[in-house]
């Protein structure tokens, strides 16, 4: 990586000589460790003004000190593990060494590289220890403190078990957490040109990864490099997250080579252990191994990094060639001298106290991102098996590789793998932004369930403050997709007491219209943002960049988020807050439609909504849990009522109770009375349900007969007792009931059983049986012989909780035929499902995983049938009347069986894979490349395979080809034994930017609401009637789609021919701008050929 001064450069060193506190921070690539080391060569200078000065580099880990040259930490200041900040106050566990002492005192610049993986407790034992030591009770005991290093690669380590201890003293595990930190003042230098990647595309993609924000066409970016079947060449490297995989892929290819195998152990004197240096302890090596050096050449012929291949190999002698320049280099054992800081005639040296000696080099076939760091690699081939570890760790591993012609992956990369600290990311974007000028500040407090590996949102405050006045003042309890366990207890949540409480995603767009150009200050956001990674995935939060309360060292004794809301107002009121610098919440969509609930059992105050930003919609839901002002709209209160029976439905919790509460909120509003689903309460006898050998799961509070915090073990030996086998999970034939502490959970057990119609009983109704039961005959296994796929209902236990609602129509109102799938399932189609899913074999559970493929597929993917929210259904059981299929039919929803939707599906992926096919052929027709070069991307031809290897997280391309469509869905003839569905005129995309065709902009489209006396009774009508003649054949269509892709392909290839040769002529070679001015030509004429079968095929999809 070639690097030259800048004047970002001059200006650092200038500061670092100036003895300010510096945190120097910049992207992978922008040459920190160089600024380190050329500002500590200056130093060192004879006859430098600065030479006097006593430098300490140091760094958190091994491996990182060695890269500079540095020691780690613990060796510098004598820390044992286990010690905390506590400990180095006097009287404390830490016995400094006289060295140590020594060191410490005549110390006048500390420099810490690699400080993103330096803790807060470590921060401030160094803190302490210099204050100690110096007696000097300046912040670091008044030497010149100089961070290094990208804030947003790898982070500090933190055990589960200490993680609690983190969260209630510091307020986060890294640096800037510590206490000591808000006393440094600390001058912040960016370094932002990139050295190691000069494509401008890359550098982006790399800007958004680092920052855990990526754009969907960045994200097809990556996903064009994905190549499962790639043939990793010998010159290329792999990157695995798992030391494991990378041992595993490096033996296979040393085994593979068929050369004689040597071995080298590494020799250990003295102090020394084997994170002491960064080579192997036991080297395996034999002729044709791939390797990567690890140190540094004084003669510049290679660097640590460098790569190459063995040559020649024999026990005292190894000889490298080098890829960077061909050369061959002998290796012979190196010594790594383990040193300790110690004071020699007044100045800080090294003393060797242990040597390490090994052959210098590594194999690298494979070899792990956390060794990677600091690293260029030529050609990369990342590995995504088993995810990623640790937040940044994928940025880390992407901004290795220096291009995107030499990058690759395994597998398709998912938002879950790009991860970043958003705290970090909050800490960085605030100071490098502008100083504050809104007048508007929003206020959050959030609760929830914290499961330690997950958190999940239950309850969410806001108050907001504009011109220094209180305008809104609003909460609501979420459905947090989890068993509630200890916080439901410590809330007293009731048994489905969140039934009908909105999704957190349901919330956001209310709040984000009410913080719409506000500041936000947030108690917690952390626990929010770890939270939307597994409550709601995907979702952005799009708040700005604020501060969370933490930032500001101040202390909240509230109980609860109302409470906790209000001391932070009454904080800024008396101007304890400084907000100097941040974004403010971005513009929010004012026809995105939100919700807010609060339970009759939990406790409030009166909530009061800004009018200014508040639509209709959103007063209407504010209303319906105690707000004075009153909605505009009477069917705006009616919309919220059937949302709010809808979830309940769907989350098999659809009660008389709950059903009287939403009648009566709405009878405060308006005096028309609203009509909601009917309740069918059927009693189910459970002794007769939990018979002898009945397999039982359980989820939530694991308690019975007064024994609470049951293990899996107690559990299993109790209901042995009554005859029963317990399940550890809910499948479709190995589970027969789901024991649930709330009935209403939307834990991943709780939705497979609903799924599956399991029944599901409260633990209250199975310890009353349990005490009061006895042992009844053997429990008849249910007979199952449908195969997955097919629409055959299996025998179902009778349901113990009170059905959803019953609608008093016919349920015999058949599936939508095959051959209008394609009218139903439009882009942007809100589809519901009831059931099981099966694509090729493979189950896709309600949830993430259907979540995930209906959004590859164009679609929304829906939990809840509902009026205005669902488009359509998909079911497995068309006899029901109850729950989803009852809701589907009440509002005249379409319903496809999930037998066609897997065949529809399948289709689809099908006719994709053949569109691949075709712009493949068509870039081998056009492409003027290199054929030995890999491809951007192997197309599957094949989607099956795909499926099979991705299995519940599947791989799909996204479908962007269907037309938007407008529809109206109704009964037809006077008995209603017909549905008609009518598309409307709808305005078609233009395919082409051809203005010659005049062609009308497209419009949004939407499913039409459908009233509940239009649902269909009868067969499903196929009167198809087309408005405007939009009717379109779906081959023609895909043919001219498939012509529309080669001629953008084949025009982007001329301007690129045309534009290089005028680039290559300008600089001397004439003939070779001449030859692509040529390929330019024949391109131009390619493209018109192209331009005319477009426009021809364009002409023949619409019928002209």
């Amino acid at each position: 990586m070639t690097l030259t001064i800048t004047p970002e450069f001059e200006a650092a060193i200038k500061a670092l000589h100036a003895g300010r506190n510096l945190l120097i921070s910049g992207k992978a690539g922008t040459g920190k460790s160089t600024l380190l080391r050329m500002f500590v060569e200056q130093i060192e200078e004879p006859g430098n003004a600065q030479s006097q000065k006593n430098v300490l580099v140091t760094a958190p880990t091994g491996v990182a000190a060695q890269n500079i040259g540095g020691f780690t930490i613990h060796k510098a200041f004598g820390f044992r593990p286990g010690l905390f900040p506590d400990d180095i106050k006097p009287g404390g566990k830490w016995r400094p060494t006289v060295e140590a002492i020594k060191l410490l005192e005549i110390l006048d610049v500390l420099i810490i590289d690699e400080v993103s993986m330096v803790r807060a407790d470590l921060f401030d034992m160094v803190d302490q220890a210099l204050r100690q030591i110096r007696k000097n009770k300046a912040p670091f005991g008044g030497v010149q403190l100089v961070l290094v290093g990208d804030l947003l690669q790898l982070p500090p380590v933190v055990t589960d078990s200490e993680r609690a201890l983190f969260s209630e003293q510091w307020s986060s595990p890294y640096f800037f957490g510590a206490h000591c930190y808000r006393a440094l003042e600390l001058k912040k230098v960016t370094l932002t040109h990139i050295w190691r990647q000069s494509d401008s595309a890359f550098v982006e993609i790399l800007n958004e990864v680092r920052e855990g924000a990526v754009s969907p066409e960045s994200l097809e970016s990556l996903n064009n490099l994905v190549d499962p079947k790639f043939d990793v060449a010998n010159d290329w490297t792999i990157l695995c997250s798992y030391r494991r995989e990378v041992e595993r892929i490096n033996n296979a290819k040393l085994d593979a080579l068929g050369s004689p195998i040597l071995t080298s152990e590494a020799e250990f004197t003295g102090d020394a252990a084997k994170t002491d240096f960064n080579g192997s302890e036991v080297l395996r090596y034999a002729v044709g191994m791939r390797v990567m050096v690890v140190i540094n050449d004084f003669a510049g012929r290679y660097v640590n990094g460098s790569f190459g291949t063995v040559s020649s190999a024999n026990s005292d002698e190894i000889e490298v060639v080098l890829d960077d320049s061909s050369k061959t280099v002998s290796f012979e054992r190196h010594v790594w001298e383990v040193n300790k800081p110690k004071v020699s005639g007044g100045r800080i040296s090294a003393d060797v106290v242990g040597t390490v000696r090994q052959f210098p080099i590594i194999a690298a076939w494979a070899i792990t991102v956390h060794k990677s760091q600091g690293k260029t690699i030529p050609k990369c081939f990342i590995t995504l098996r088993g995810g990623m570890l640790v937040d940044g760790q994928f940025y880390v591993a992407l901004s290795r590789a220096v291009d995107m012609e030499h990058l690759r992956f395994d597998q398709e990369v998912l938002p879950k793998h790009i991860r970043a600290n958003n705290s970090l990311v909050r800490f960085l974007r605030r100071e490098t932004s502008e100083l504050v000028t809104t007048n508007r500040v929003v206020f959050l407090s959030f609760d929830g369930v914290d499961f330690g590996v997950s958190q999940h949102v239950a309850r969410i405050h806001a108050t907001i403050i504009h011109d220094g006045t209180v305008v809104a003042d609003f909460g609501t309890w979420l459905n947090p997709n989890c068993d509630l366990g200890d916080f439901g207890v410590r809330e007293k949540v009731p048994p489905m007491g969140l039934a009908a409480a909105p999704e957190i995603g349901d919330f956001w767009p209310l709040l984000r219209r009410q913080a719409e150009g506000g500041l936000i200050v947030g108690d917690g956001l952390q626990m929010l943002e770890a939270a939307i990674r597994h409550q709601q995935k995907g979702m952005q939060l799009n708040l700005g960049t604020g501060y969370d309360f933490g930032d500001f060292e101040l202390t909240l004794h509230g109980t609860n988020p109302e409470q906790r809301c209000g001391e932070m107002v009454r904080y800024y009121q008396v101007g304890s807050l400084k907000l100097e610098r941040g974004e403010a919440v971005p513009e929010a969509d004012e026809h995105e439609e939100g919700a807010v609930f609060i339970p009759d059992w939990a406790s409030s105050s009166e909530m009061f909504l800004d009018p200014s930003r508040a639509t209709d919609s959103d007063i209407a839901w504010a209303a319906m849990s105690g707000a004075l002002r009153k909605p505009e709209s009477k069917a705006e209160v009616v919309e919220c009522a059937e949302l709010l029976s809808a979830w309940a439905i769907s989350r098999g919790a659809w009660t008389k109770e709950l059903a009287h509460d939403i009648k009566q909120r709405a009878a405060k509003i308006m005096s028309d009375e609203i009509d909601l689903p009917e309740v069918m309460d059927e009693h189910v006898d459970i002794a007769d349900l939990l018979r002898a050998g009945t397999k039982v799961a359980w989820t939530g509070s694991r308690k019975i007969a007064e024994q609470k915090g049951l293990s899996e073990d107690q559990l299993r030996a109790l209901l042995a007792e009554r005859n029963l086998e317990y399940r550890t999970g809910v499948s479709k034939t190995k589970c027969d009931v789901l024991i649930a502490g709330d009935v209403a959970s939307m834990s991943n057990k709780a939705k497979r059983a609903r799924e599956y119609g399991k029944p599901i009983i409260s633990v209250e109704e199975f310890e009353q049986w349990y005490i009061n039961g006895f042992q009844l005959p053997a429990r008849k296994e249910a007979q199952i012989s449908q195969k997955p796929g097919e629409l055959k209902k299996a025998a179902k236990a009778d349901p113990a909780k009170p059905a959803p609602s019953v609608i008093s129509a016919s349920a015999e109102s058949p599936a939508v035929p095959r051959d209008e799938l394609d009218r139903i399932f439009v882009t942007g189609a809100r589809v519901a499902f009831r059931g099981y899913t099966y694509i090729h074999g493979t189950l896709y559970p309600q949830g993430g995983a259907l979540e995930e493929l209906c959004g590859s597929l164009g679609l929304v993917y829906k939990q809840a049938v509902s009026k205005t929210r669902c488009d359509v259904l998909v079911t497995d059981d068309f006899e029901t009347t109850q729950g989803k299929n009852g809701l589907a039919l009440r509002y005249g929803k379409p319903r496809v069986s999930n037998t066609d939707f897997t065949w529809w599906v399948e289709q689809r992926l099908e006719q994709q894979a053949a569109t691949e096919t075709t712009l493949s052929e068509a870039k081998s027709e056009v492409a003027l490349s290199d054929p030995h070069e890999p491809s951007p991307k192997t197309f599957e031809t094949s989607s099956e395979v795909e499926l099979q290897r991705t299995a519940v997280t599947p791989k799909f391309e996204k479908a962007m080809d269907q037309e938007p469509r407008h529809f109206n869905v109704h009964a037809t003839g006077s008995d209603q034994n017909s549905l008609k569905v009518e598309e409307t005129a709808a305005t078609p995309e233009p395919p082409l930017d051809l203005p010659a065709l005049n062609i009308p902009k497209p419009t949004d489209f939407e499913v039409a609401p459908v009233s509940a006396q239009q649902f269909p009774t009868g067969p499903y009508s196929k009167q198809i009637s087309m408005a405007q003649g939009l009717q379109r054949n779906d081959s023609k269509h895909q043919k001219f789609l498939a012509a529309k892709r080669r001629l953008k392909l084949s025009a982007k290839i001329t301007v690129g021919l045309f534009v290089v040769g005028l680039l290559v002529a300008l600089v001397g070679l004439i003939p070779v701008g001449a030859a692509l001015w040529m390929a330019g030509f024949f391109g131009a004429c390619v493209s018109t050929a192209f331009a005319v079968e477009t426009l021809f095929k364009y002409l023949k999809s619409r019928g002209e």
